[in-house]
């Protein structure tokens, strides 16, 4: 397995470079638009400069094709897609560097092509890089952010309940070194209505906040001045919806399964055989018969 190892120069050099040696080859242009591209360099987030260089340096003459994660623009030239890639948007599928060949040998298959291929190569694997580096024109063009930490939040789960309360439990996770405390914020709705600061002195961090215990469109936001887009983390609550419980049997009986099925989890129909109303019965969750001597049908 070969992952990104050269950085070509981009802009003239590499047009010059194809025109002169390849002229018959056609150019694909492999853009990472995934979410690790809004990572800001030298001049603004590394997507929209990358695009901007295309825009800049691609001759009007040049045919190519254009392929990202989420979108594929076939044997188009710069004017044509001048709009798209101004417009062009972070995605949430990752990049993922042999499917993307996959899907331009599937659409033109036996045809010699050039690549261009512009990624930051976070978590980028590949494997068939190695043979087909060796089978096509490469080159790499590797824009880095000035940045090389950042924190995510990971998850939010409830850890325990209490008659009043709710324990949230909620994971975060640091990539690279964050040396200053992260703003954590947690809303329901629009309102903020708890707040603390994470300090990541190991790579994954929890965080254990109290709510209380009623229904939450719920909100998690960190501040870490680095990616922005897993900075939020969104959830909610909902009031648990009571199991439904016929208990048929001798009333009196019938008490000690209460102390079981409590008001605050089940909703409770106690009856004898002989008062049972049959057309309750189609929309419970659960049926106990307890010490019934007999039964009949209808």
């Amino acid at each position: 397995m070969l992952l990104i190892a050269l950085i070509f120069a981009f802009a003239q050099p590499f047009f010059a470079a194809k025109e002169a040696n390849k002229k018959a080859n056609e150019l694909v242009i492999i853009v990472d638009n995934s979410f690790s591209m809004q990572a800001k360099g030298a001049k603004g987030e590394l997507l929209k400069r990358s695009l901007q260089e295309l825009l800049e340096n691609v001759s009007e003459n040049q045919s190519f094709s254009f392929v990202t994660n989420s979108a594929s623009f076939w044997d188009t030239d710069i004017k044509s897609v001048q709009k798209e890639l101004q417009n062009l948007e972070y995605s949430a599928i990752p990049f993922q560097l042999d499917v993307l060949i996959n899907q331009v040998e599937l659409k033109k298959p036996n045809v010699p092509k050039d690549y261009l291929i512009i990624t930051d190569g976070i978590s980028i694997t590949s494997d068939k890089m190695e043979q087909f580096a060796k089978e096509n024109v490469v080159y790499w063009l590797q824009p880095k952010g000035q940045n090389l930490s950042n924190a995510s939040i990971e998850n939010v789960t409830i850890s325990s309940v209490t008659n009043a309360f709710y324990e949230l439990e909620i994971t975060l996770k640091a990539f690279g070194e964050i040396e200053n405390k992260i703003s954590l914020t947690l809303y329901n709705e629009d309102k903020a209505i708890a707040k603390t600061q994470v300090i990541f002195d190991k790579q994954e961090q929890t965080i254990k906040l109290s709510v209380p215990k009623k229904e939450m469109v719920g909100k998690v936001v960190i501040q870490d001045n680095s990616l922005s887009f897993d900075n939020e983390y969104y959830f909610t609550i909902q009031t648990p919806v009571k199991t439904k419980v016929t208990i048929i049997g001798d009333v009196v009986k019938n008490k000690f399964i209460h102390r079981i099925c409590t008001k605050e989890d089940f909703e409770v129909y106690d009856t004898s055989l002989e008062a049972l109303n049959f057309n309750k019965l189609e929309d419970q969750n659960t049926i106990v018969l307890n010490e019934i001597n007999s039964i009949f049908t209808i």
